[in-house]
């Protein structure tokens, strides 16, 4: 993604996660809901988008999180320093975790429908 291309509803989300709650997400502050229910939305969004490309796998999921994150108007308002890739991290952490768990659940329903 250039800086030119619009954002994709996926990562206009995540601009606007790291817009609102970059200090708390940084921090690996969990006790926000407001913060991890946006985290959790902006994750499945993410997810989603990474399925049409490939279901199975979250490497490319990865590859254009650490792609794209330079180019968000929100992480280049962050201070170049540890902070960014912390929330990077997390952000990443969040996707497989979701990822992962959503593949999971949706291959035992599928298994449960064939029995």
């Amino acid at each position: 993604m250039s800086p030119m291309q619009p954002l994709s509803p996926a990562y206009h989300a995540l601009d606007q996660l790291v817009a609102t709650h970059a200090t708390k997400l940084g921090a690996r502050d969990r006790t926000d809901r407001d913060c991890a229910a946006a985290l959790g939305e902006t994750a499945r969004l993410i997810c989603d988008e990474a399925r049409e490309c490939d279901p199975r796998r979250a490497e490319r999921l990865v590859i254009g999180l650490r792609r794209s994150w330079p180019s968000l108007p929100a992480v280049r308002q962050l201070p170049p320093d540890e902070t960014r890739e912390a929330l990077l991290a997390t952000v990443i952490s969040a996707c497989i975790s979701r990822f992962y768990s959503a593949a999971g659940n949706a291959a035992s329903a599928a298994q449960s429908v064939r029995s």
